[in-house]
């Protein structure tokens, strides 16, 4: 059942937030955000139900909290962009959609288990992941000038695709990139925010990633083009996956991918991935398996990072116009976007 409750905050007011805007040159290196002031703070209780312990992270879909419910069993709250939803039908119709998977369990997506509103805001609740974003862990070695070794690229992949093929036999996930992709502390792959993008609209989804350019090559073409999201939507995600772990650059699945890119894979990899991010709809399906199967041959075991143990990352994970003491992404399974490049829209 959709909730409108107002007791969202104890005094039901956002946290303070800097005027000053950082020159255009600092942006680099930061999460940038396309969003309002941060709605809730530590403290603040959503719906009567969830006490907020932290924000630990943001990104195209909203901020995500850390937070426990009455029981005090840690959960996850993500409160979705009001560029989103910013109607109040759109916010019911959003719900009503992620209500229905309220109730179901799978072993590898962290399905809501919990949706409404609060206020002018939507929430999304969900079980607490331990562990890590694999943007997190792929941030923390490139920090270090390190590659993710190749045994984890494939445990990754697969990892994912095991996820998805579960997933697809219910619904489309429609937001596979590696902030969606948690690498928990006992060494599975889970996806988060399952179901969100189908909820909110195509339209809407689209164009907030013109606020998040590490995401856009993530979203297929035909999806750019107005088609509606399928499961070979999320094929093609994997496709983009697989160019970012295997040449470092997710930009790589649109321009091309070089044999010369993937340095010490196989030339039989580099065509493999081509032909899971073709034009050609059709074609994902069949060469998925081909991909990882190419990616088996050339490595010794599949295993996946050690997310207890990573490599020193450079804090970069202030907020543009919005920073928040509390981000604790060292603990928790940040969802931030780390953003070599990422453009801020200022209207």
């Amino acid at each position: 059942m959709v909730r409108d409750k107002h007791e969202v905050a104890s005094d039901d007011r956002a946290p303070s937030v800097k005027s000053d805007k950082p020159p255009k040159q600092a942006v680099s290196e930061t999460l940038t955000l396309a969003a309002p002031a941060v709605p809730l703070a530590s403290g603040d209780v959503v719906a009567g139900r969830y006490t907020i312990v932290e924000l630990y992270g943001a990104g195209p879909l909203g901020y995500a909290f850390r937070a426990t419910d009455r029981d005090e069993r840690s959960v996850a709250v993500k409160v979705l962009h009001p560029s989103l939803v910013p109607t109040e039908r759109e916010r019911i119709a959003a719900l009503t959609e992620l209500e229905k998977l309220a109730g179901k369990s799978l072993r590898f997506t962290a399905l809501p288990t919990d949706a409404g509103t609060s206020g002018r805001f939507a929430y999304v609740v969900s079980p607490w992941m331990v562990g890590r974003s694999l943007r997190r862990v792929l941030g923390a070695f490139r920090d270090a000038g390190l590659e993710l070794p190749a045994s984890d690229v494939h445990g990754v992949l697969r990892g994912t695709v095991d996820a998805l093929r579960e997933l697809h036999s219910n619904f489309v996930h429609g937001a596979v990139y590696p902030e969606s992709i948690q690498i928990t502390a006992d060494a599975r792959v889970v996806l988060t925010d399952a179901g969100i993008v189908g909820a909110v609209g195509r339209a809407r989804w689209i164009e907030q990633l013109e606020y998040f350019p590490d995401v856009g090559p993530y979203v297929s073409p035909e999806l750019l083009r107005g088609k509606p999201m399928t499961a070979s939507s999320d094929l093609w995600a994997v496709g983009a996956l697989a160019s970012e772990l295997l040449t470092g650059h997710a930009a790589s699945v649109r321009e091309g991918i070089a044999p010369a890119m993937l340095g010490i894979w196989p030339r039989s990899v580099s065509s493999a991935l081509a032909d899971m991010v073709a034009a050609k709809v059709g074609m994902r399906a069949s060469a998925m398996p081909v991909l990882l199967d190419e990616i088996a041959k050339a490595i010794p075991a599949k295993t996946l990072p050690r997310t207890g143990n990573l490599p020193l990352q450079r804090a970069r994970t202030e907020m543009v116009a919005a920073p928040i003491d509390g981000l604790n992404e060292g603990t928790s399974p940040g969802i931030a976007l780390i953003s070599r490049q990422a453009k801020h829209k200022r209207k």
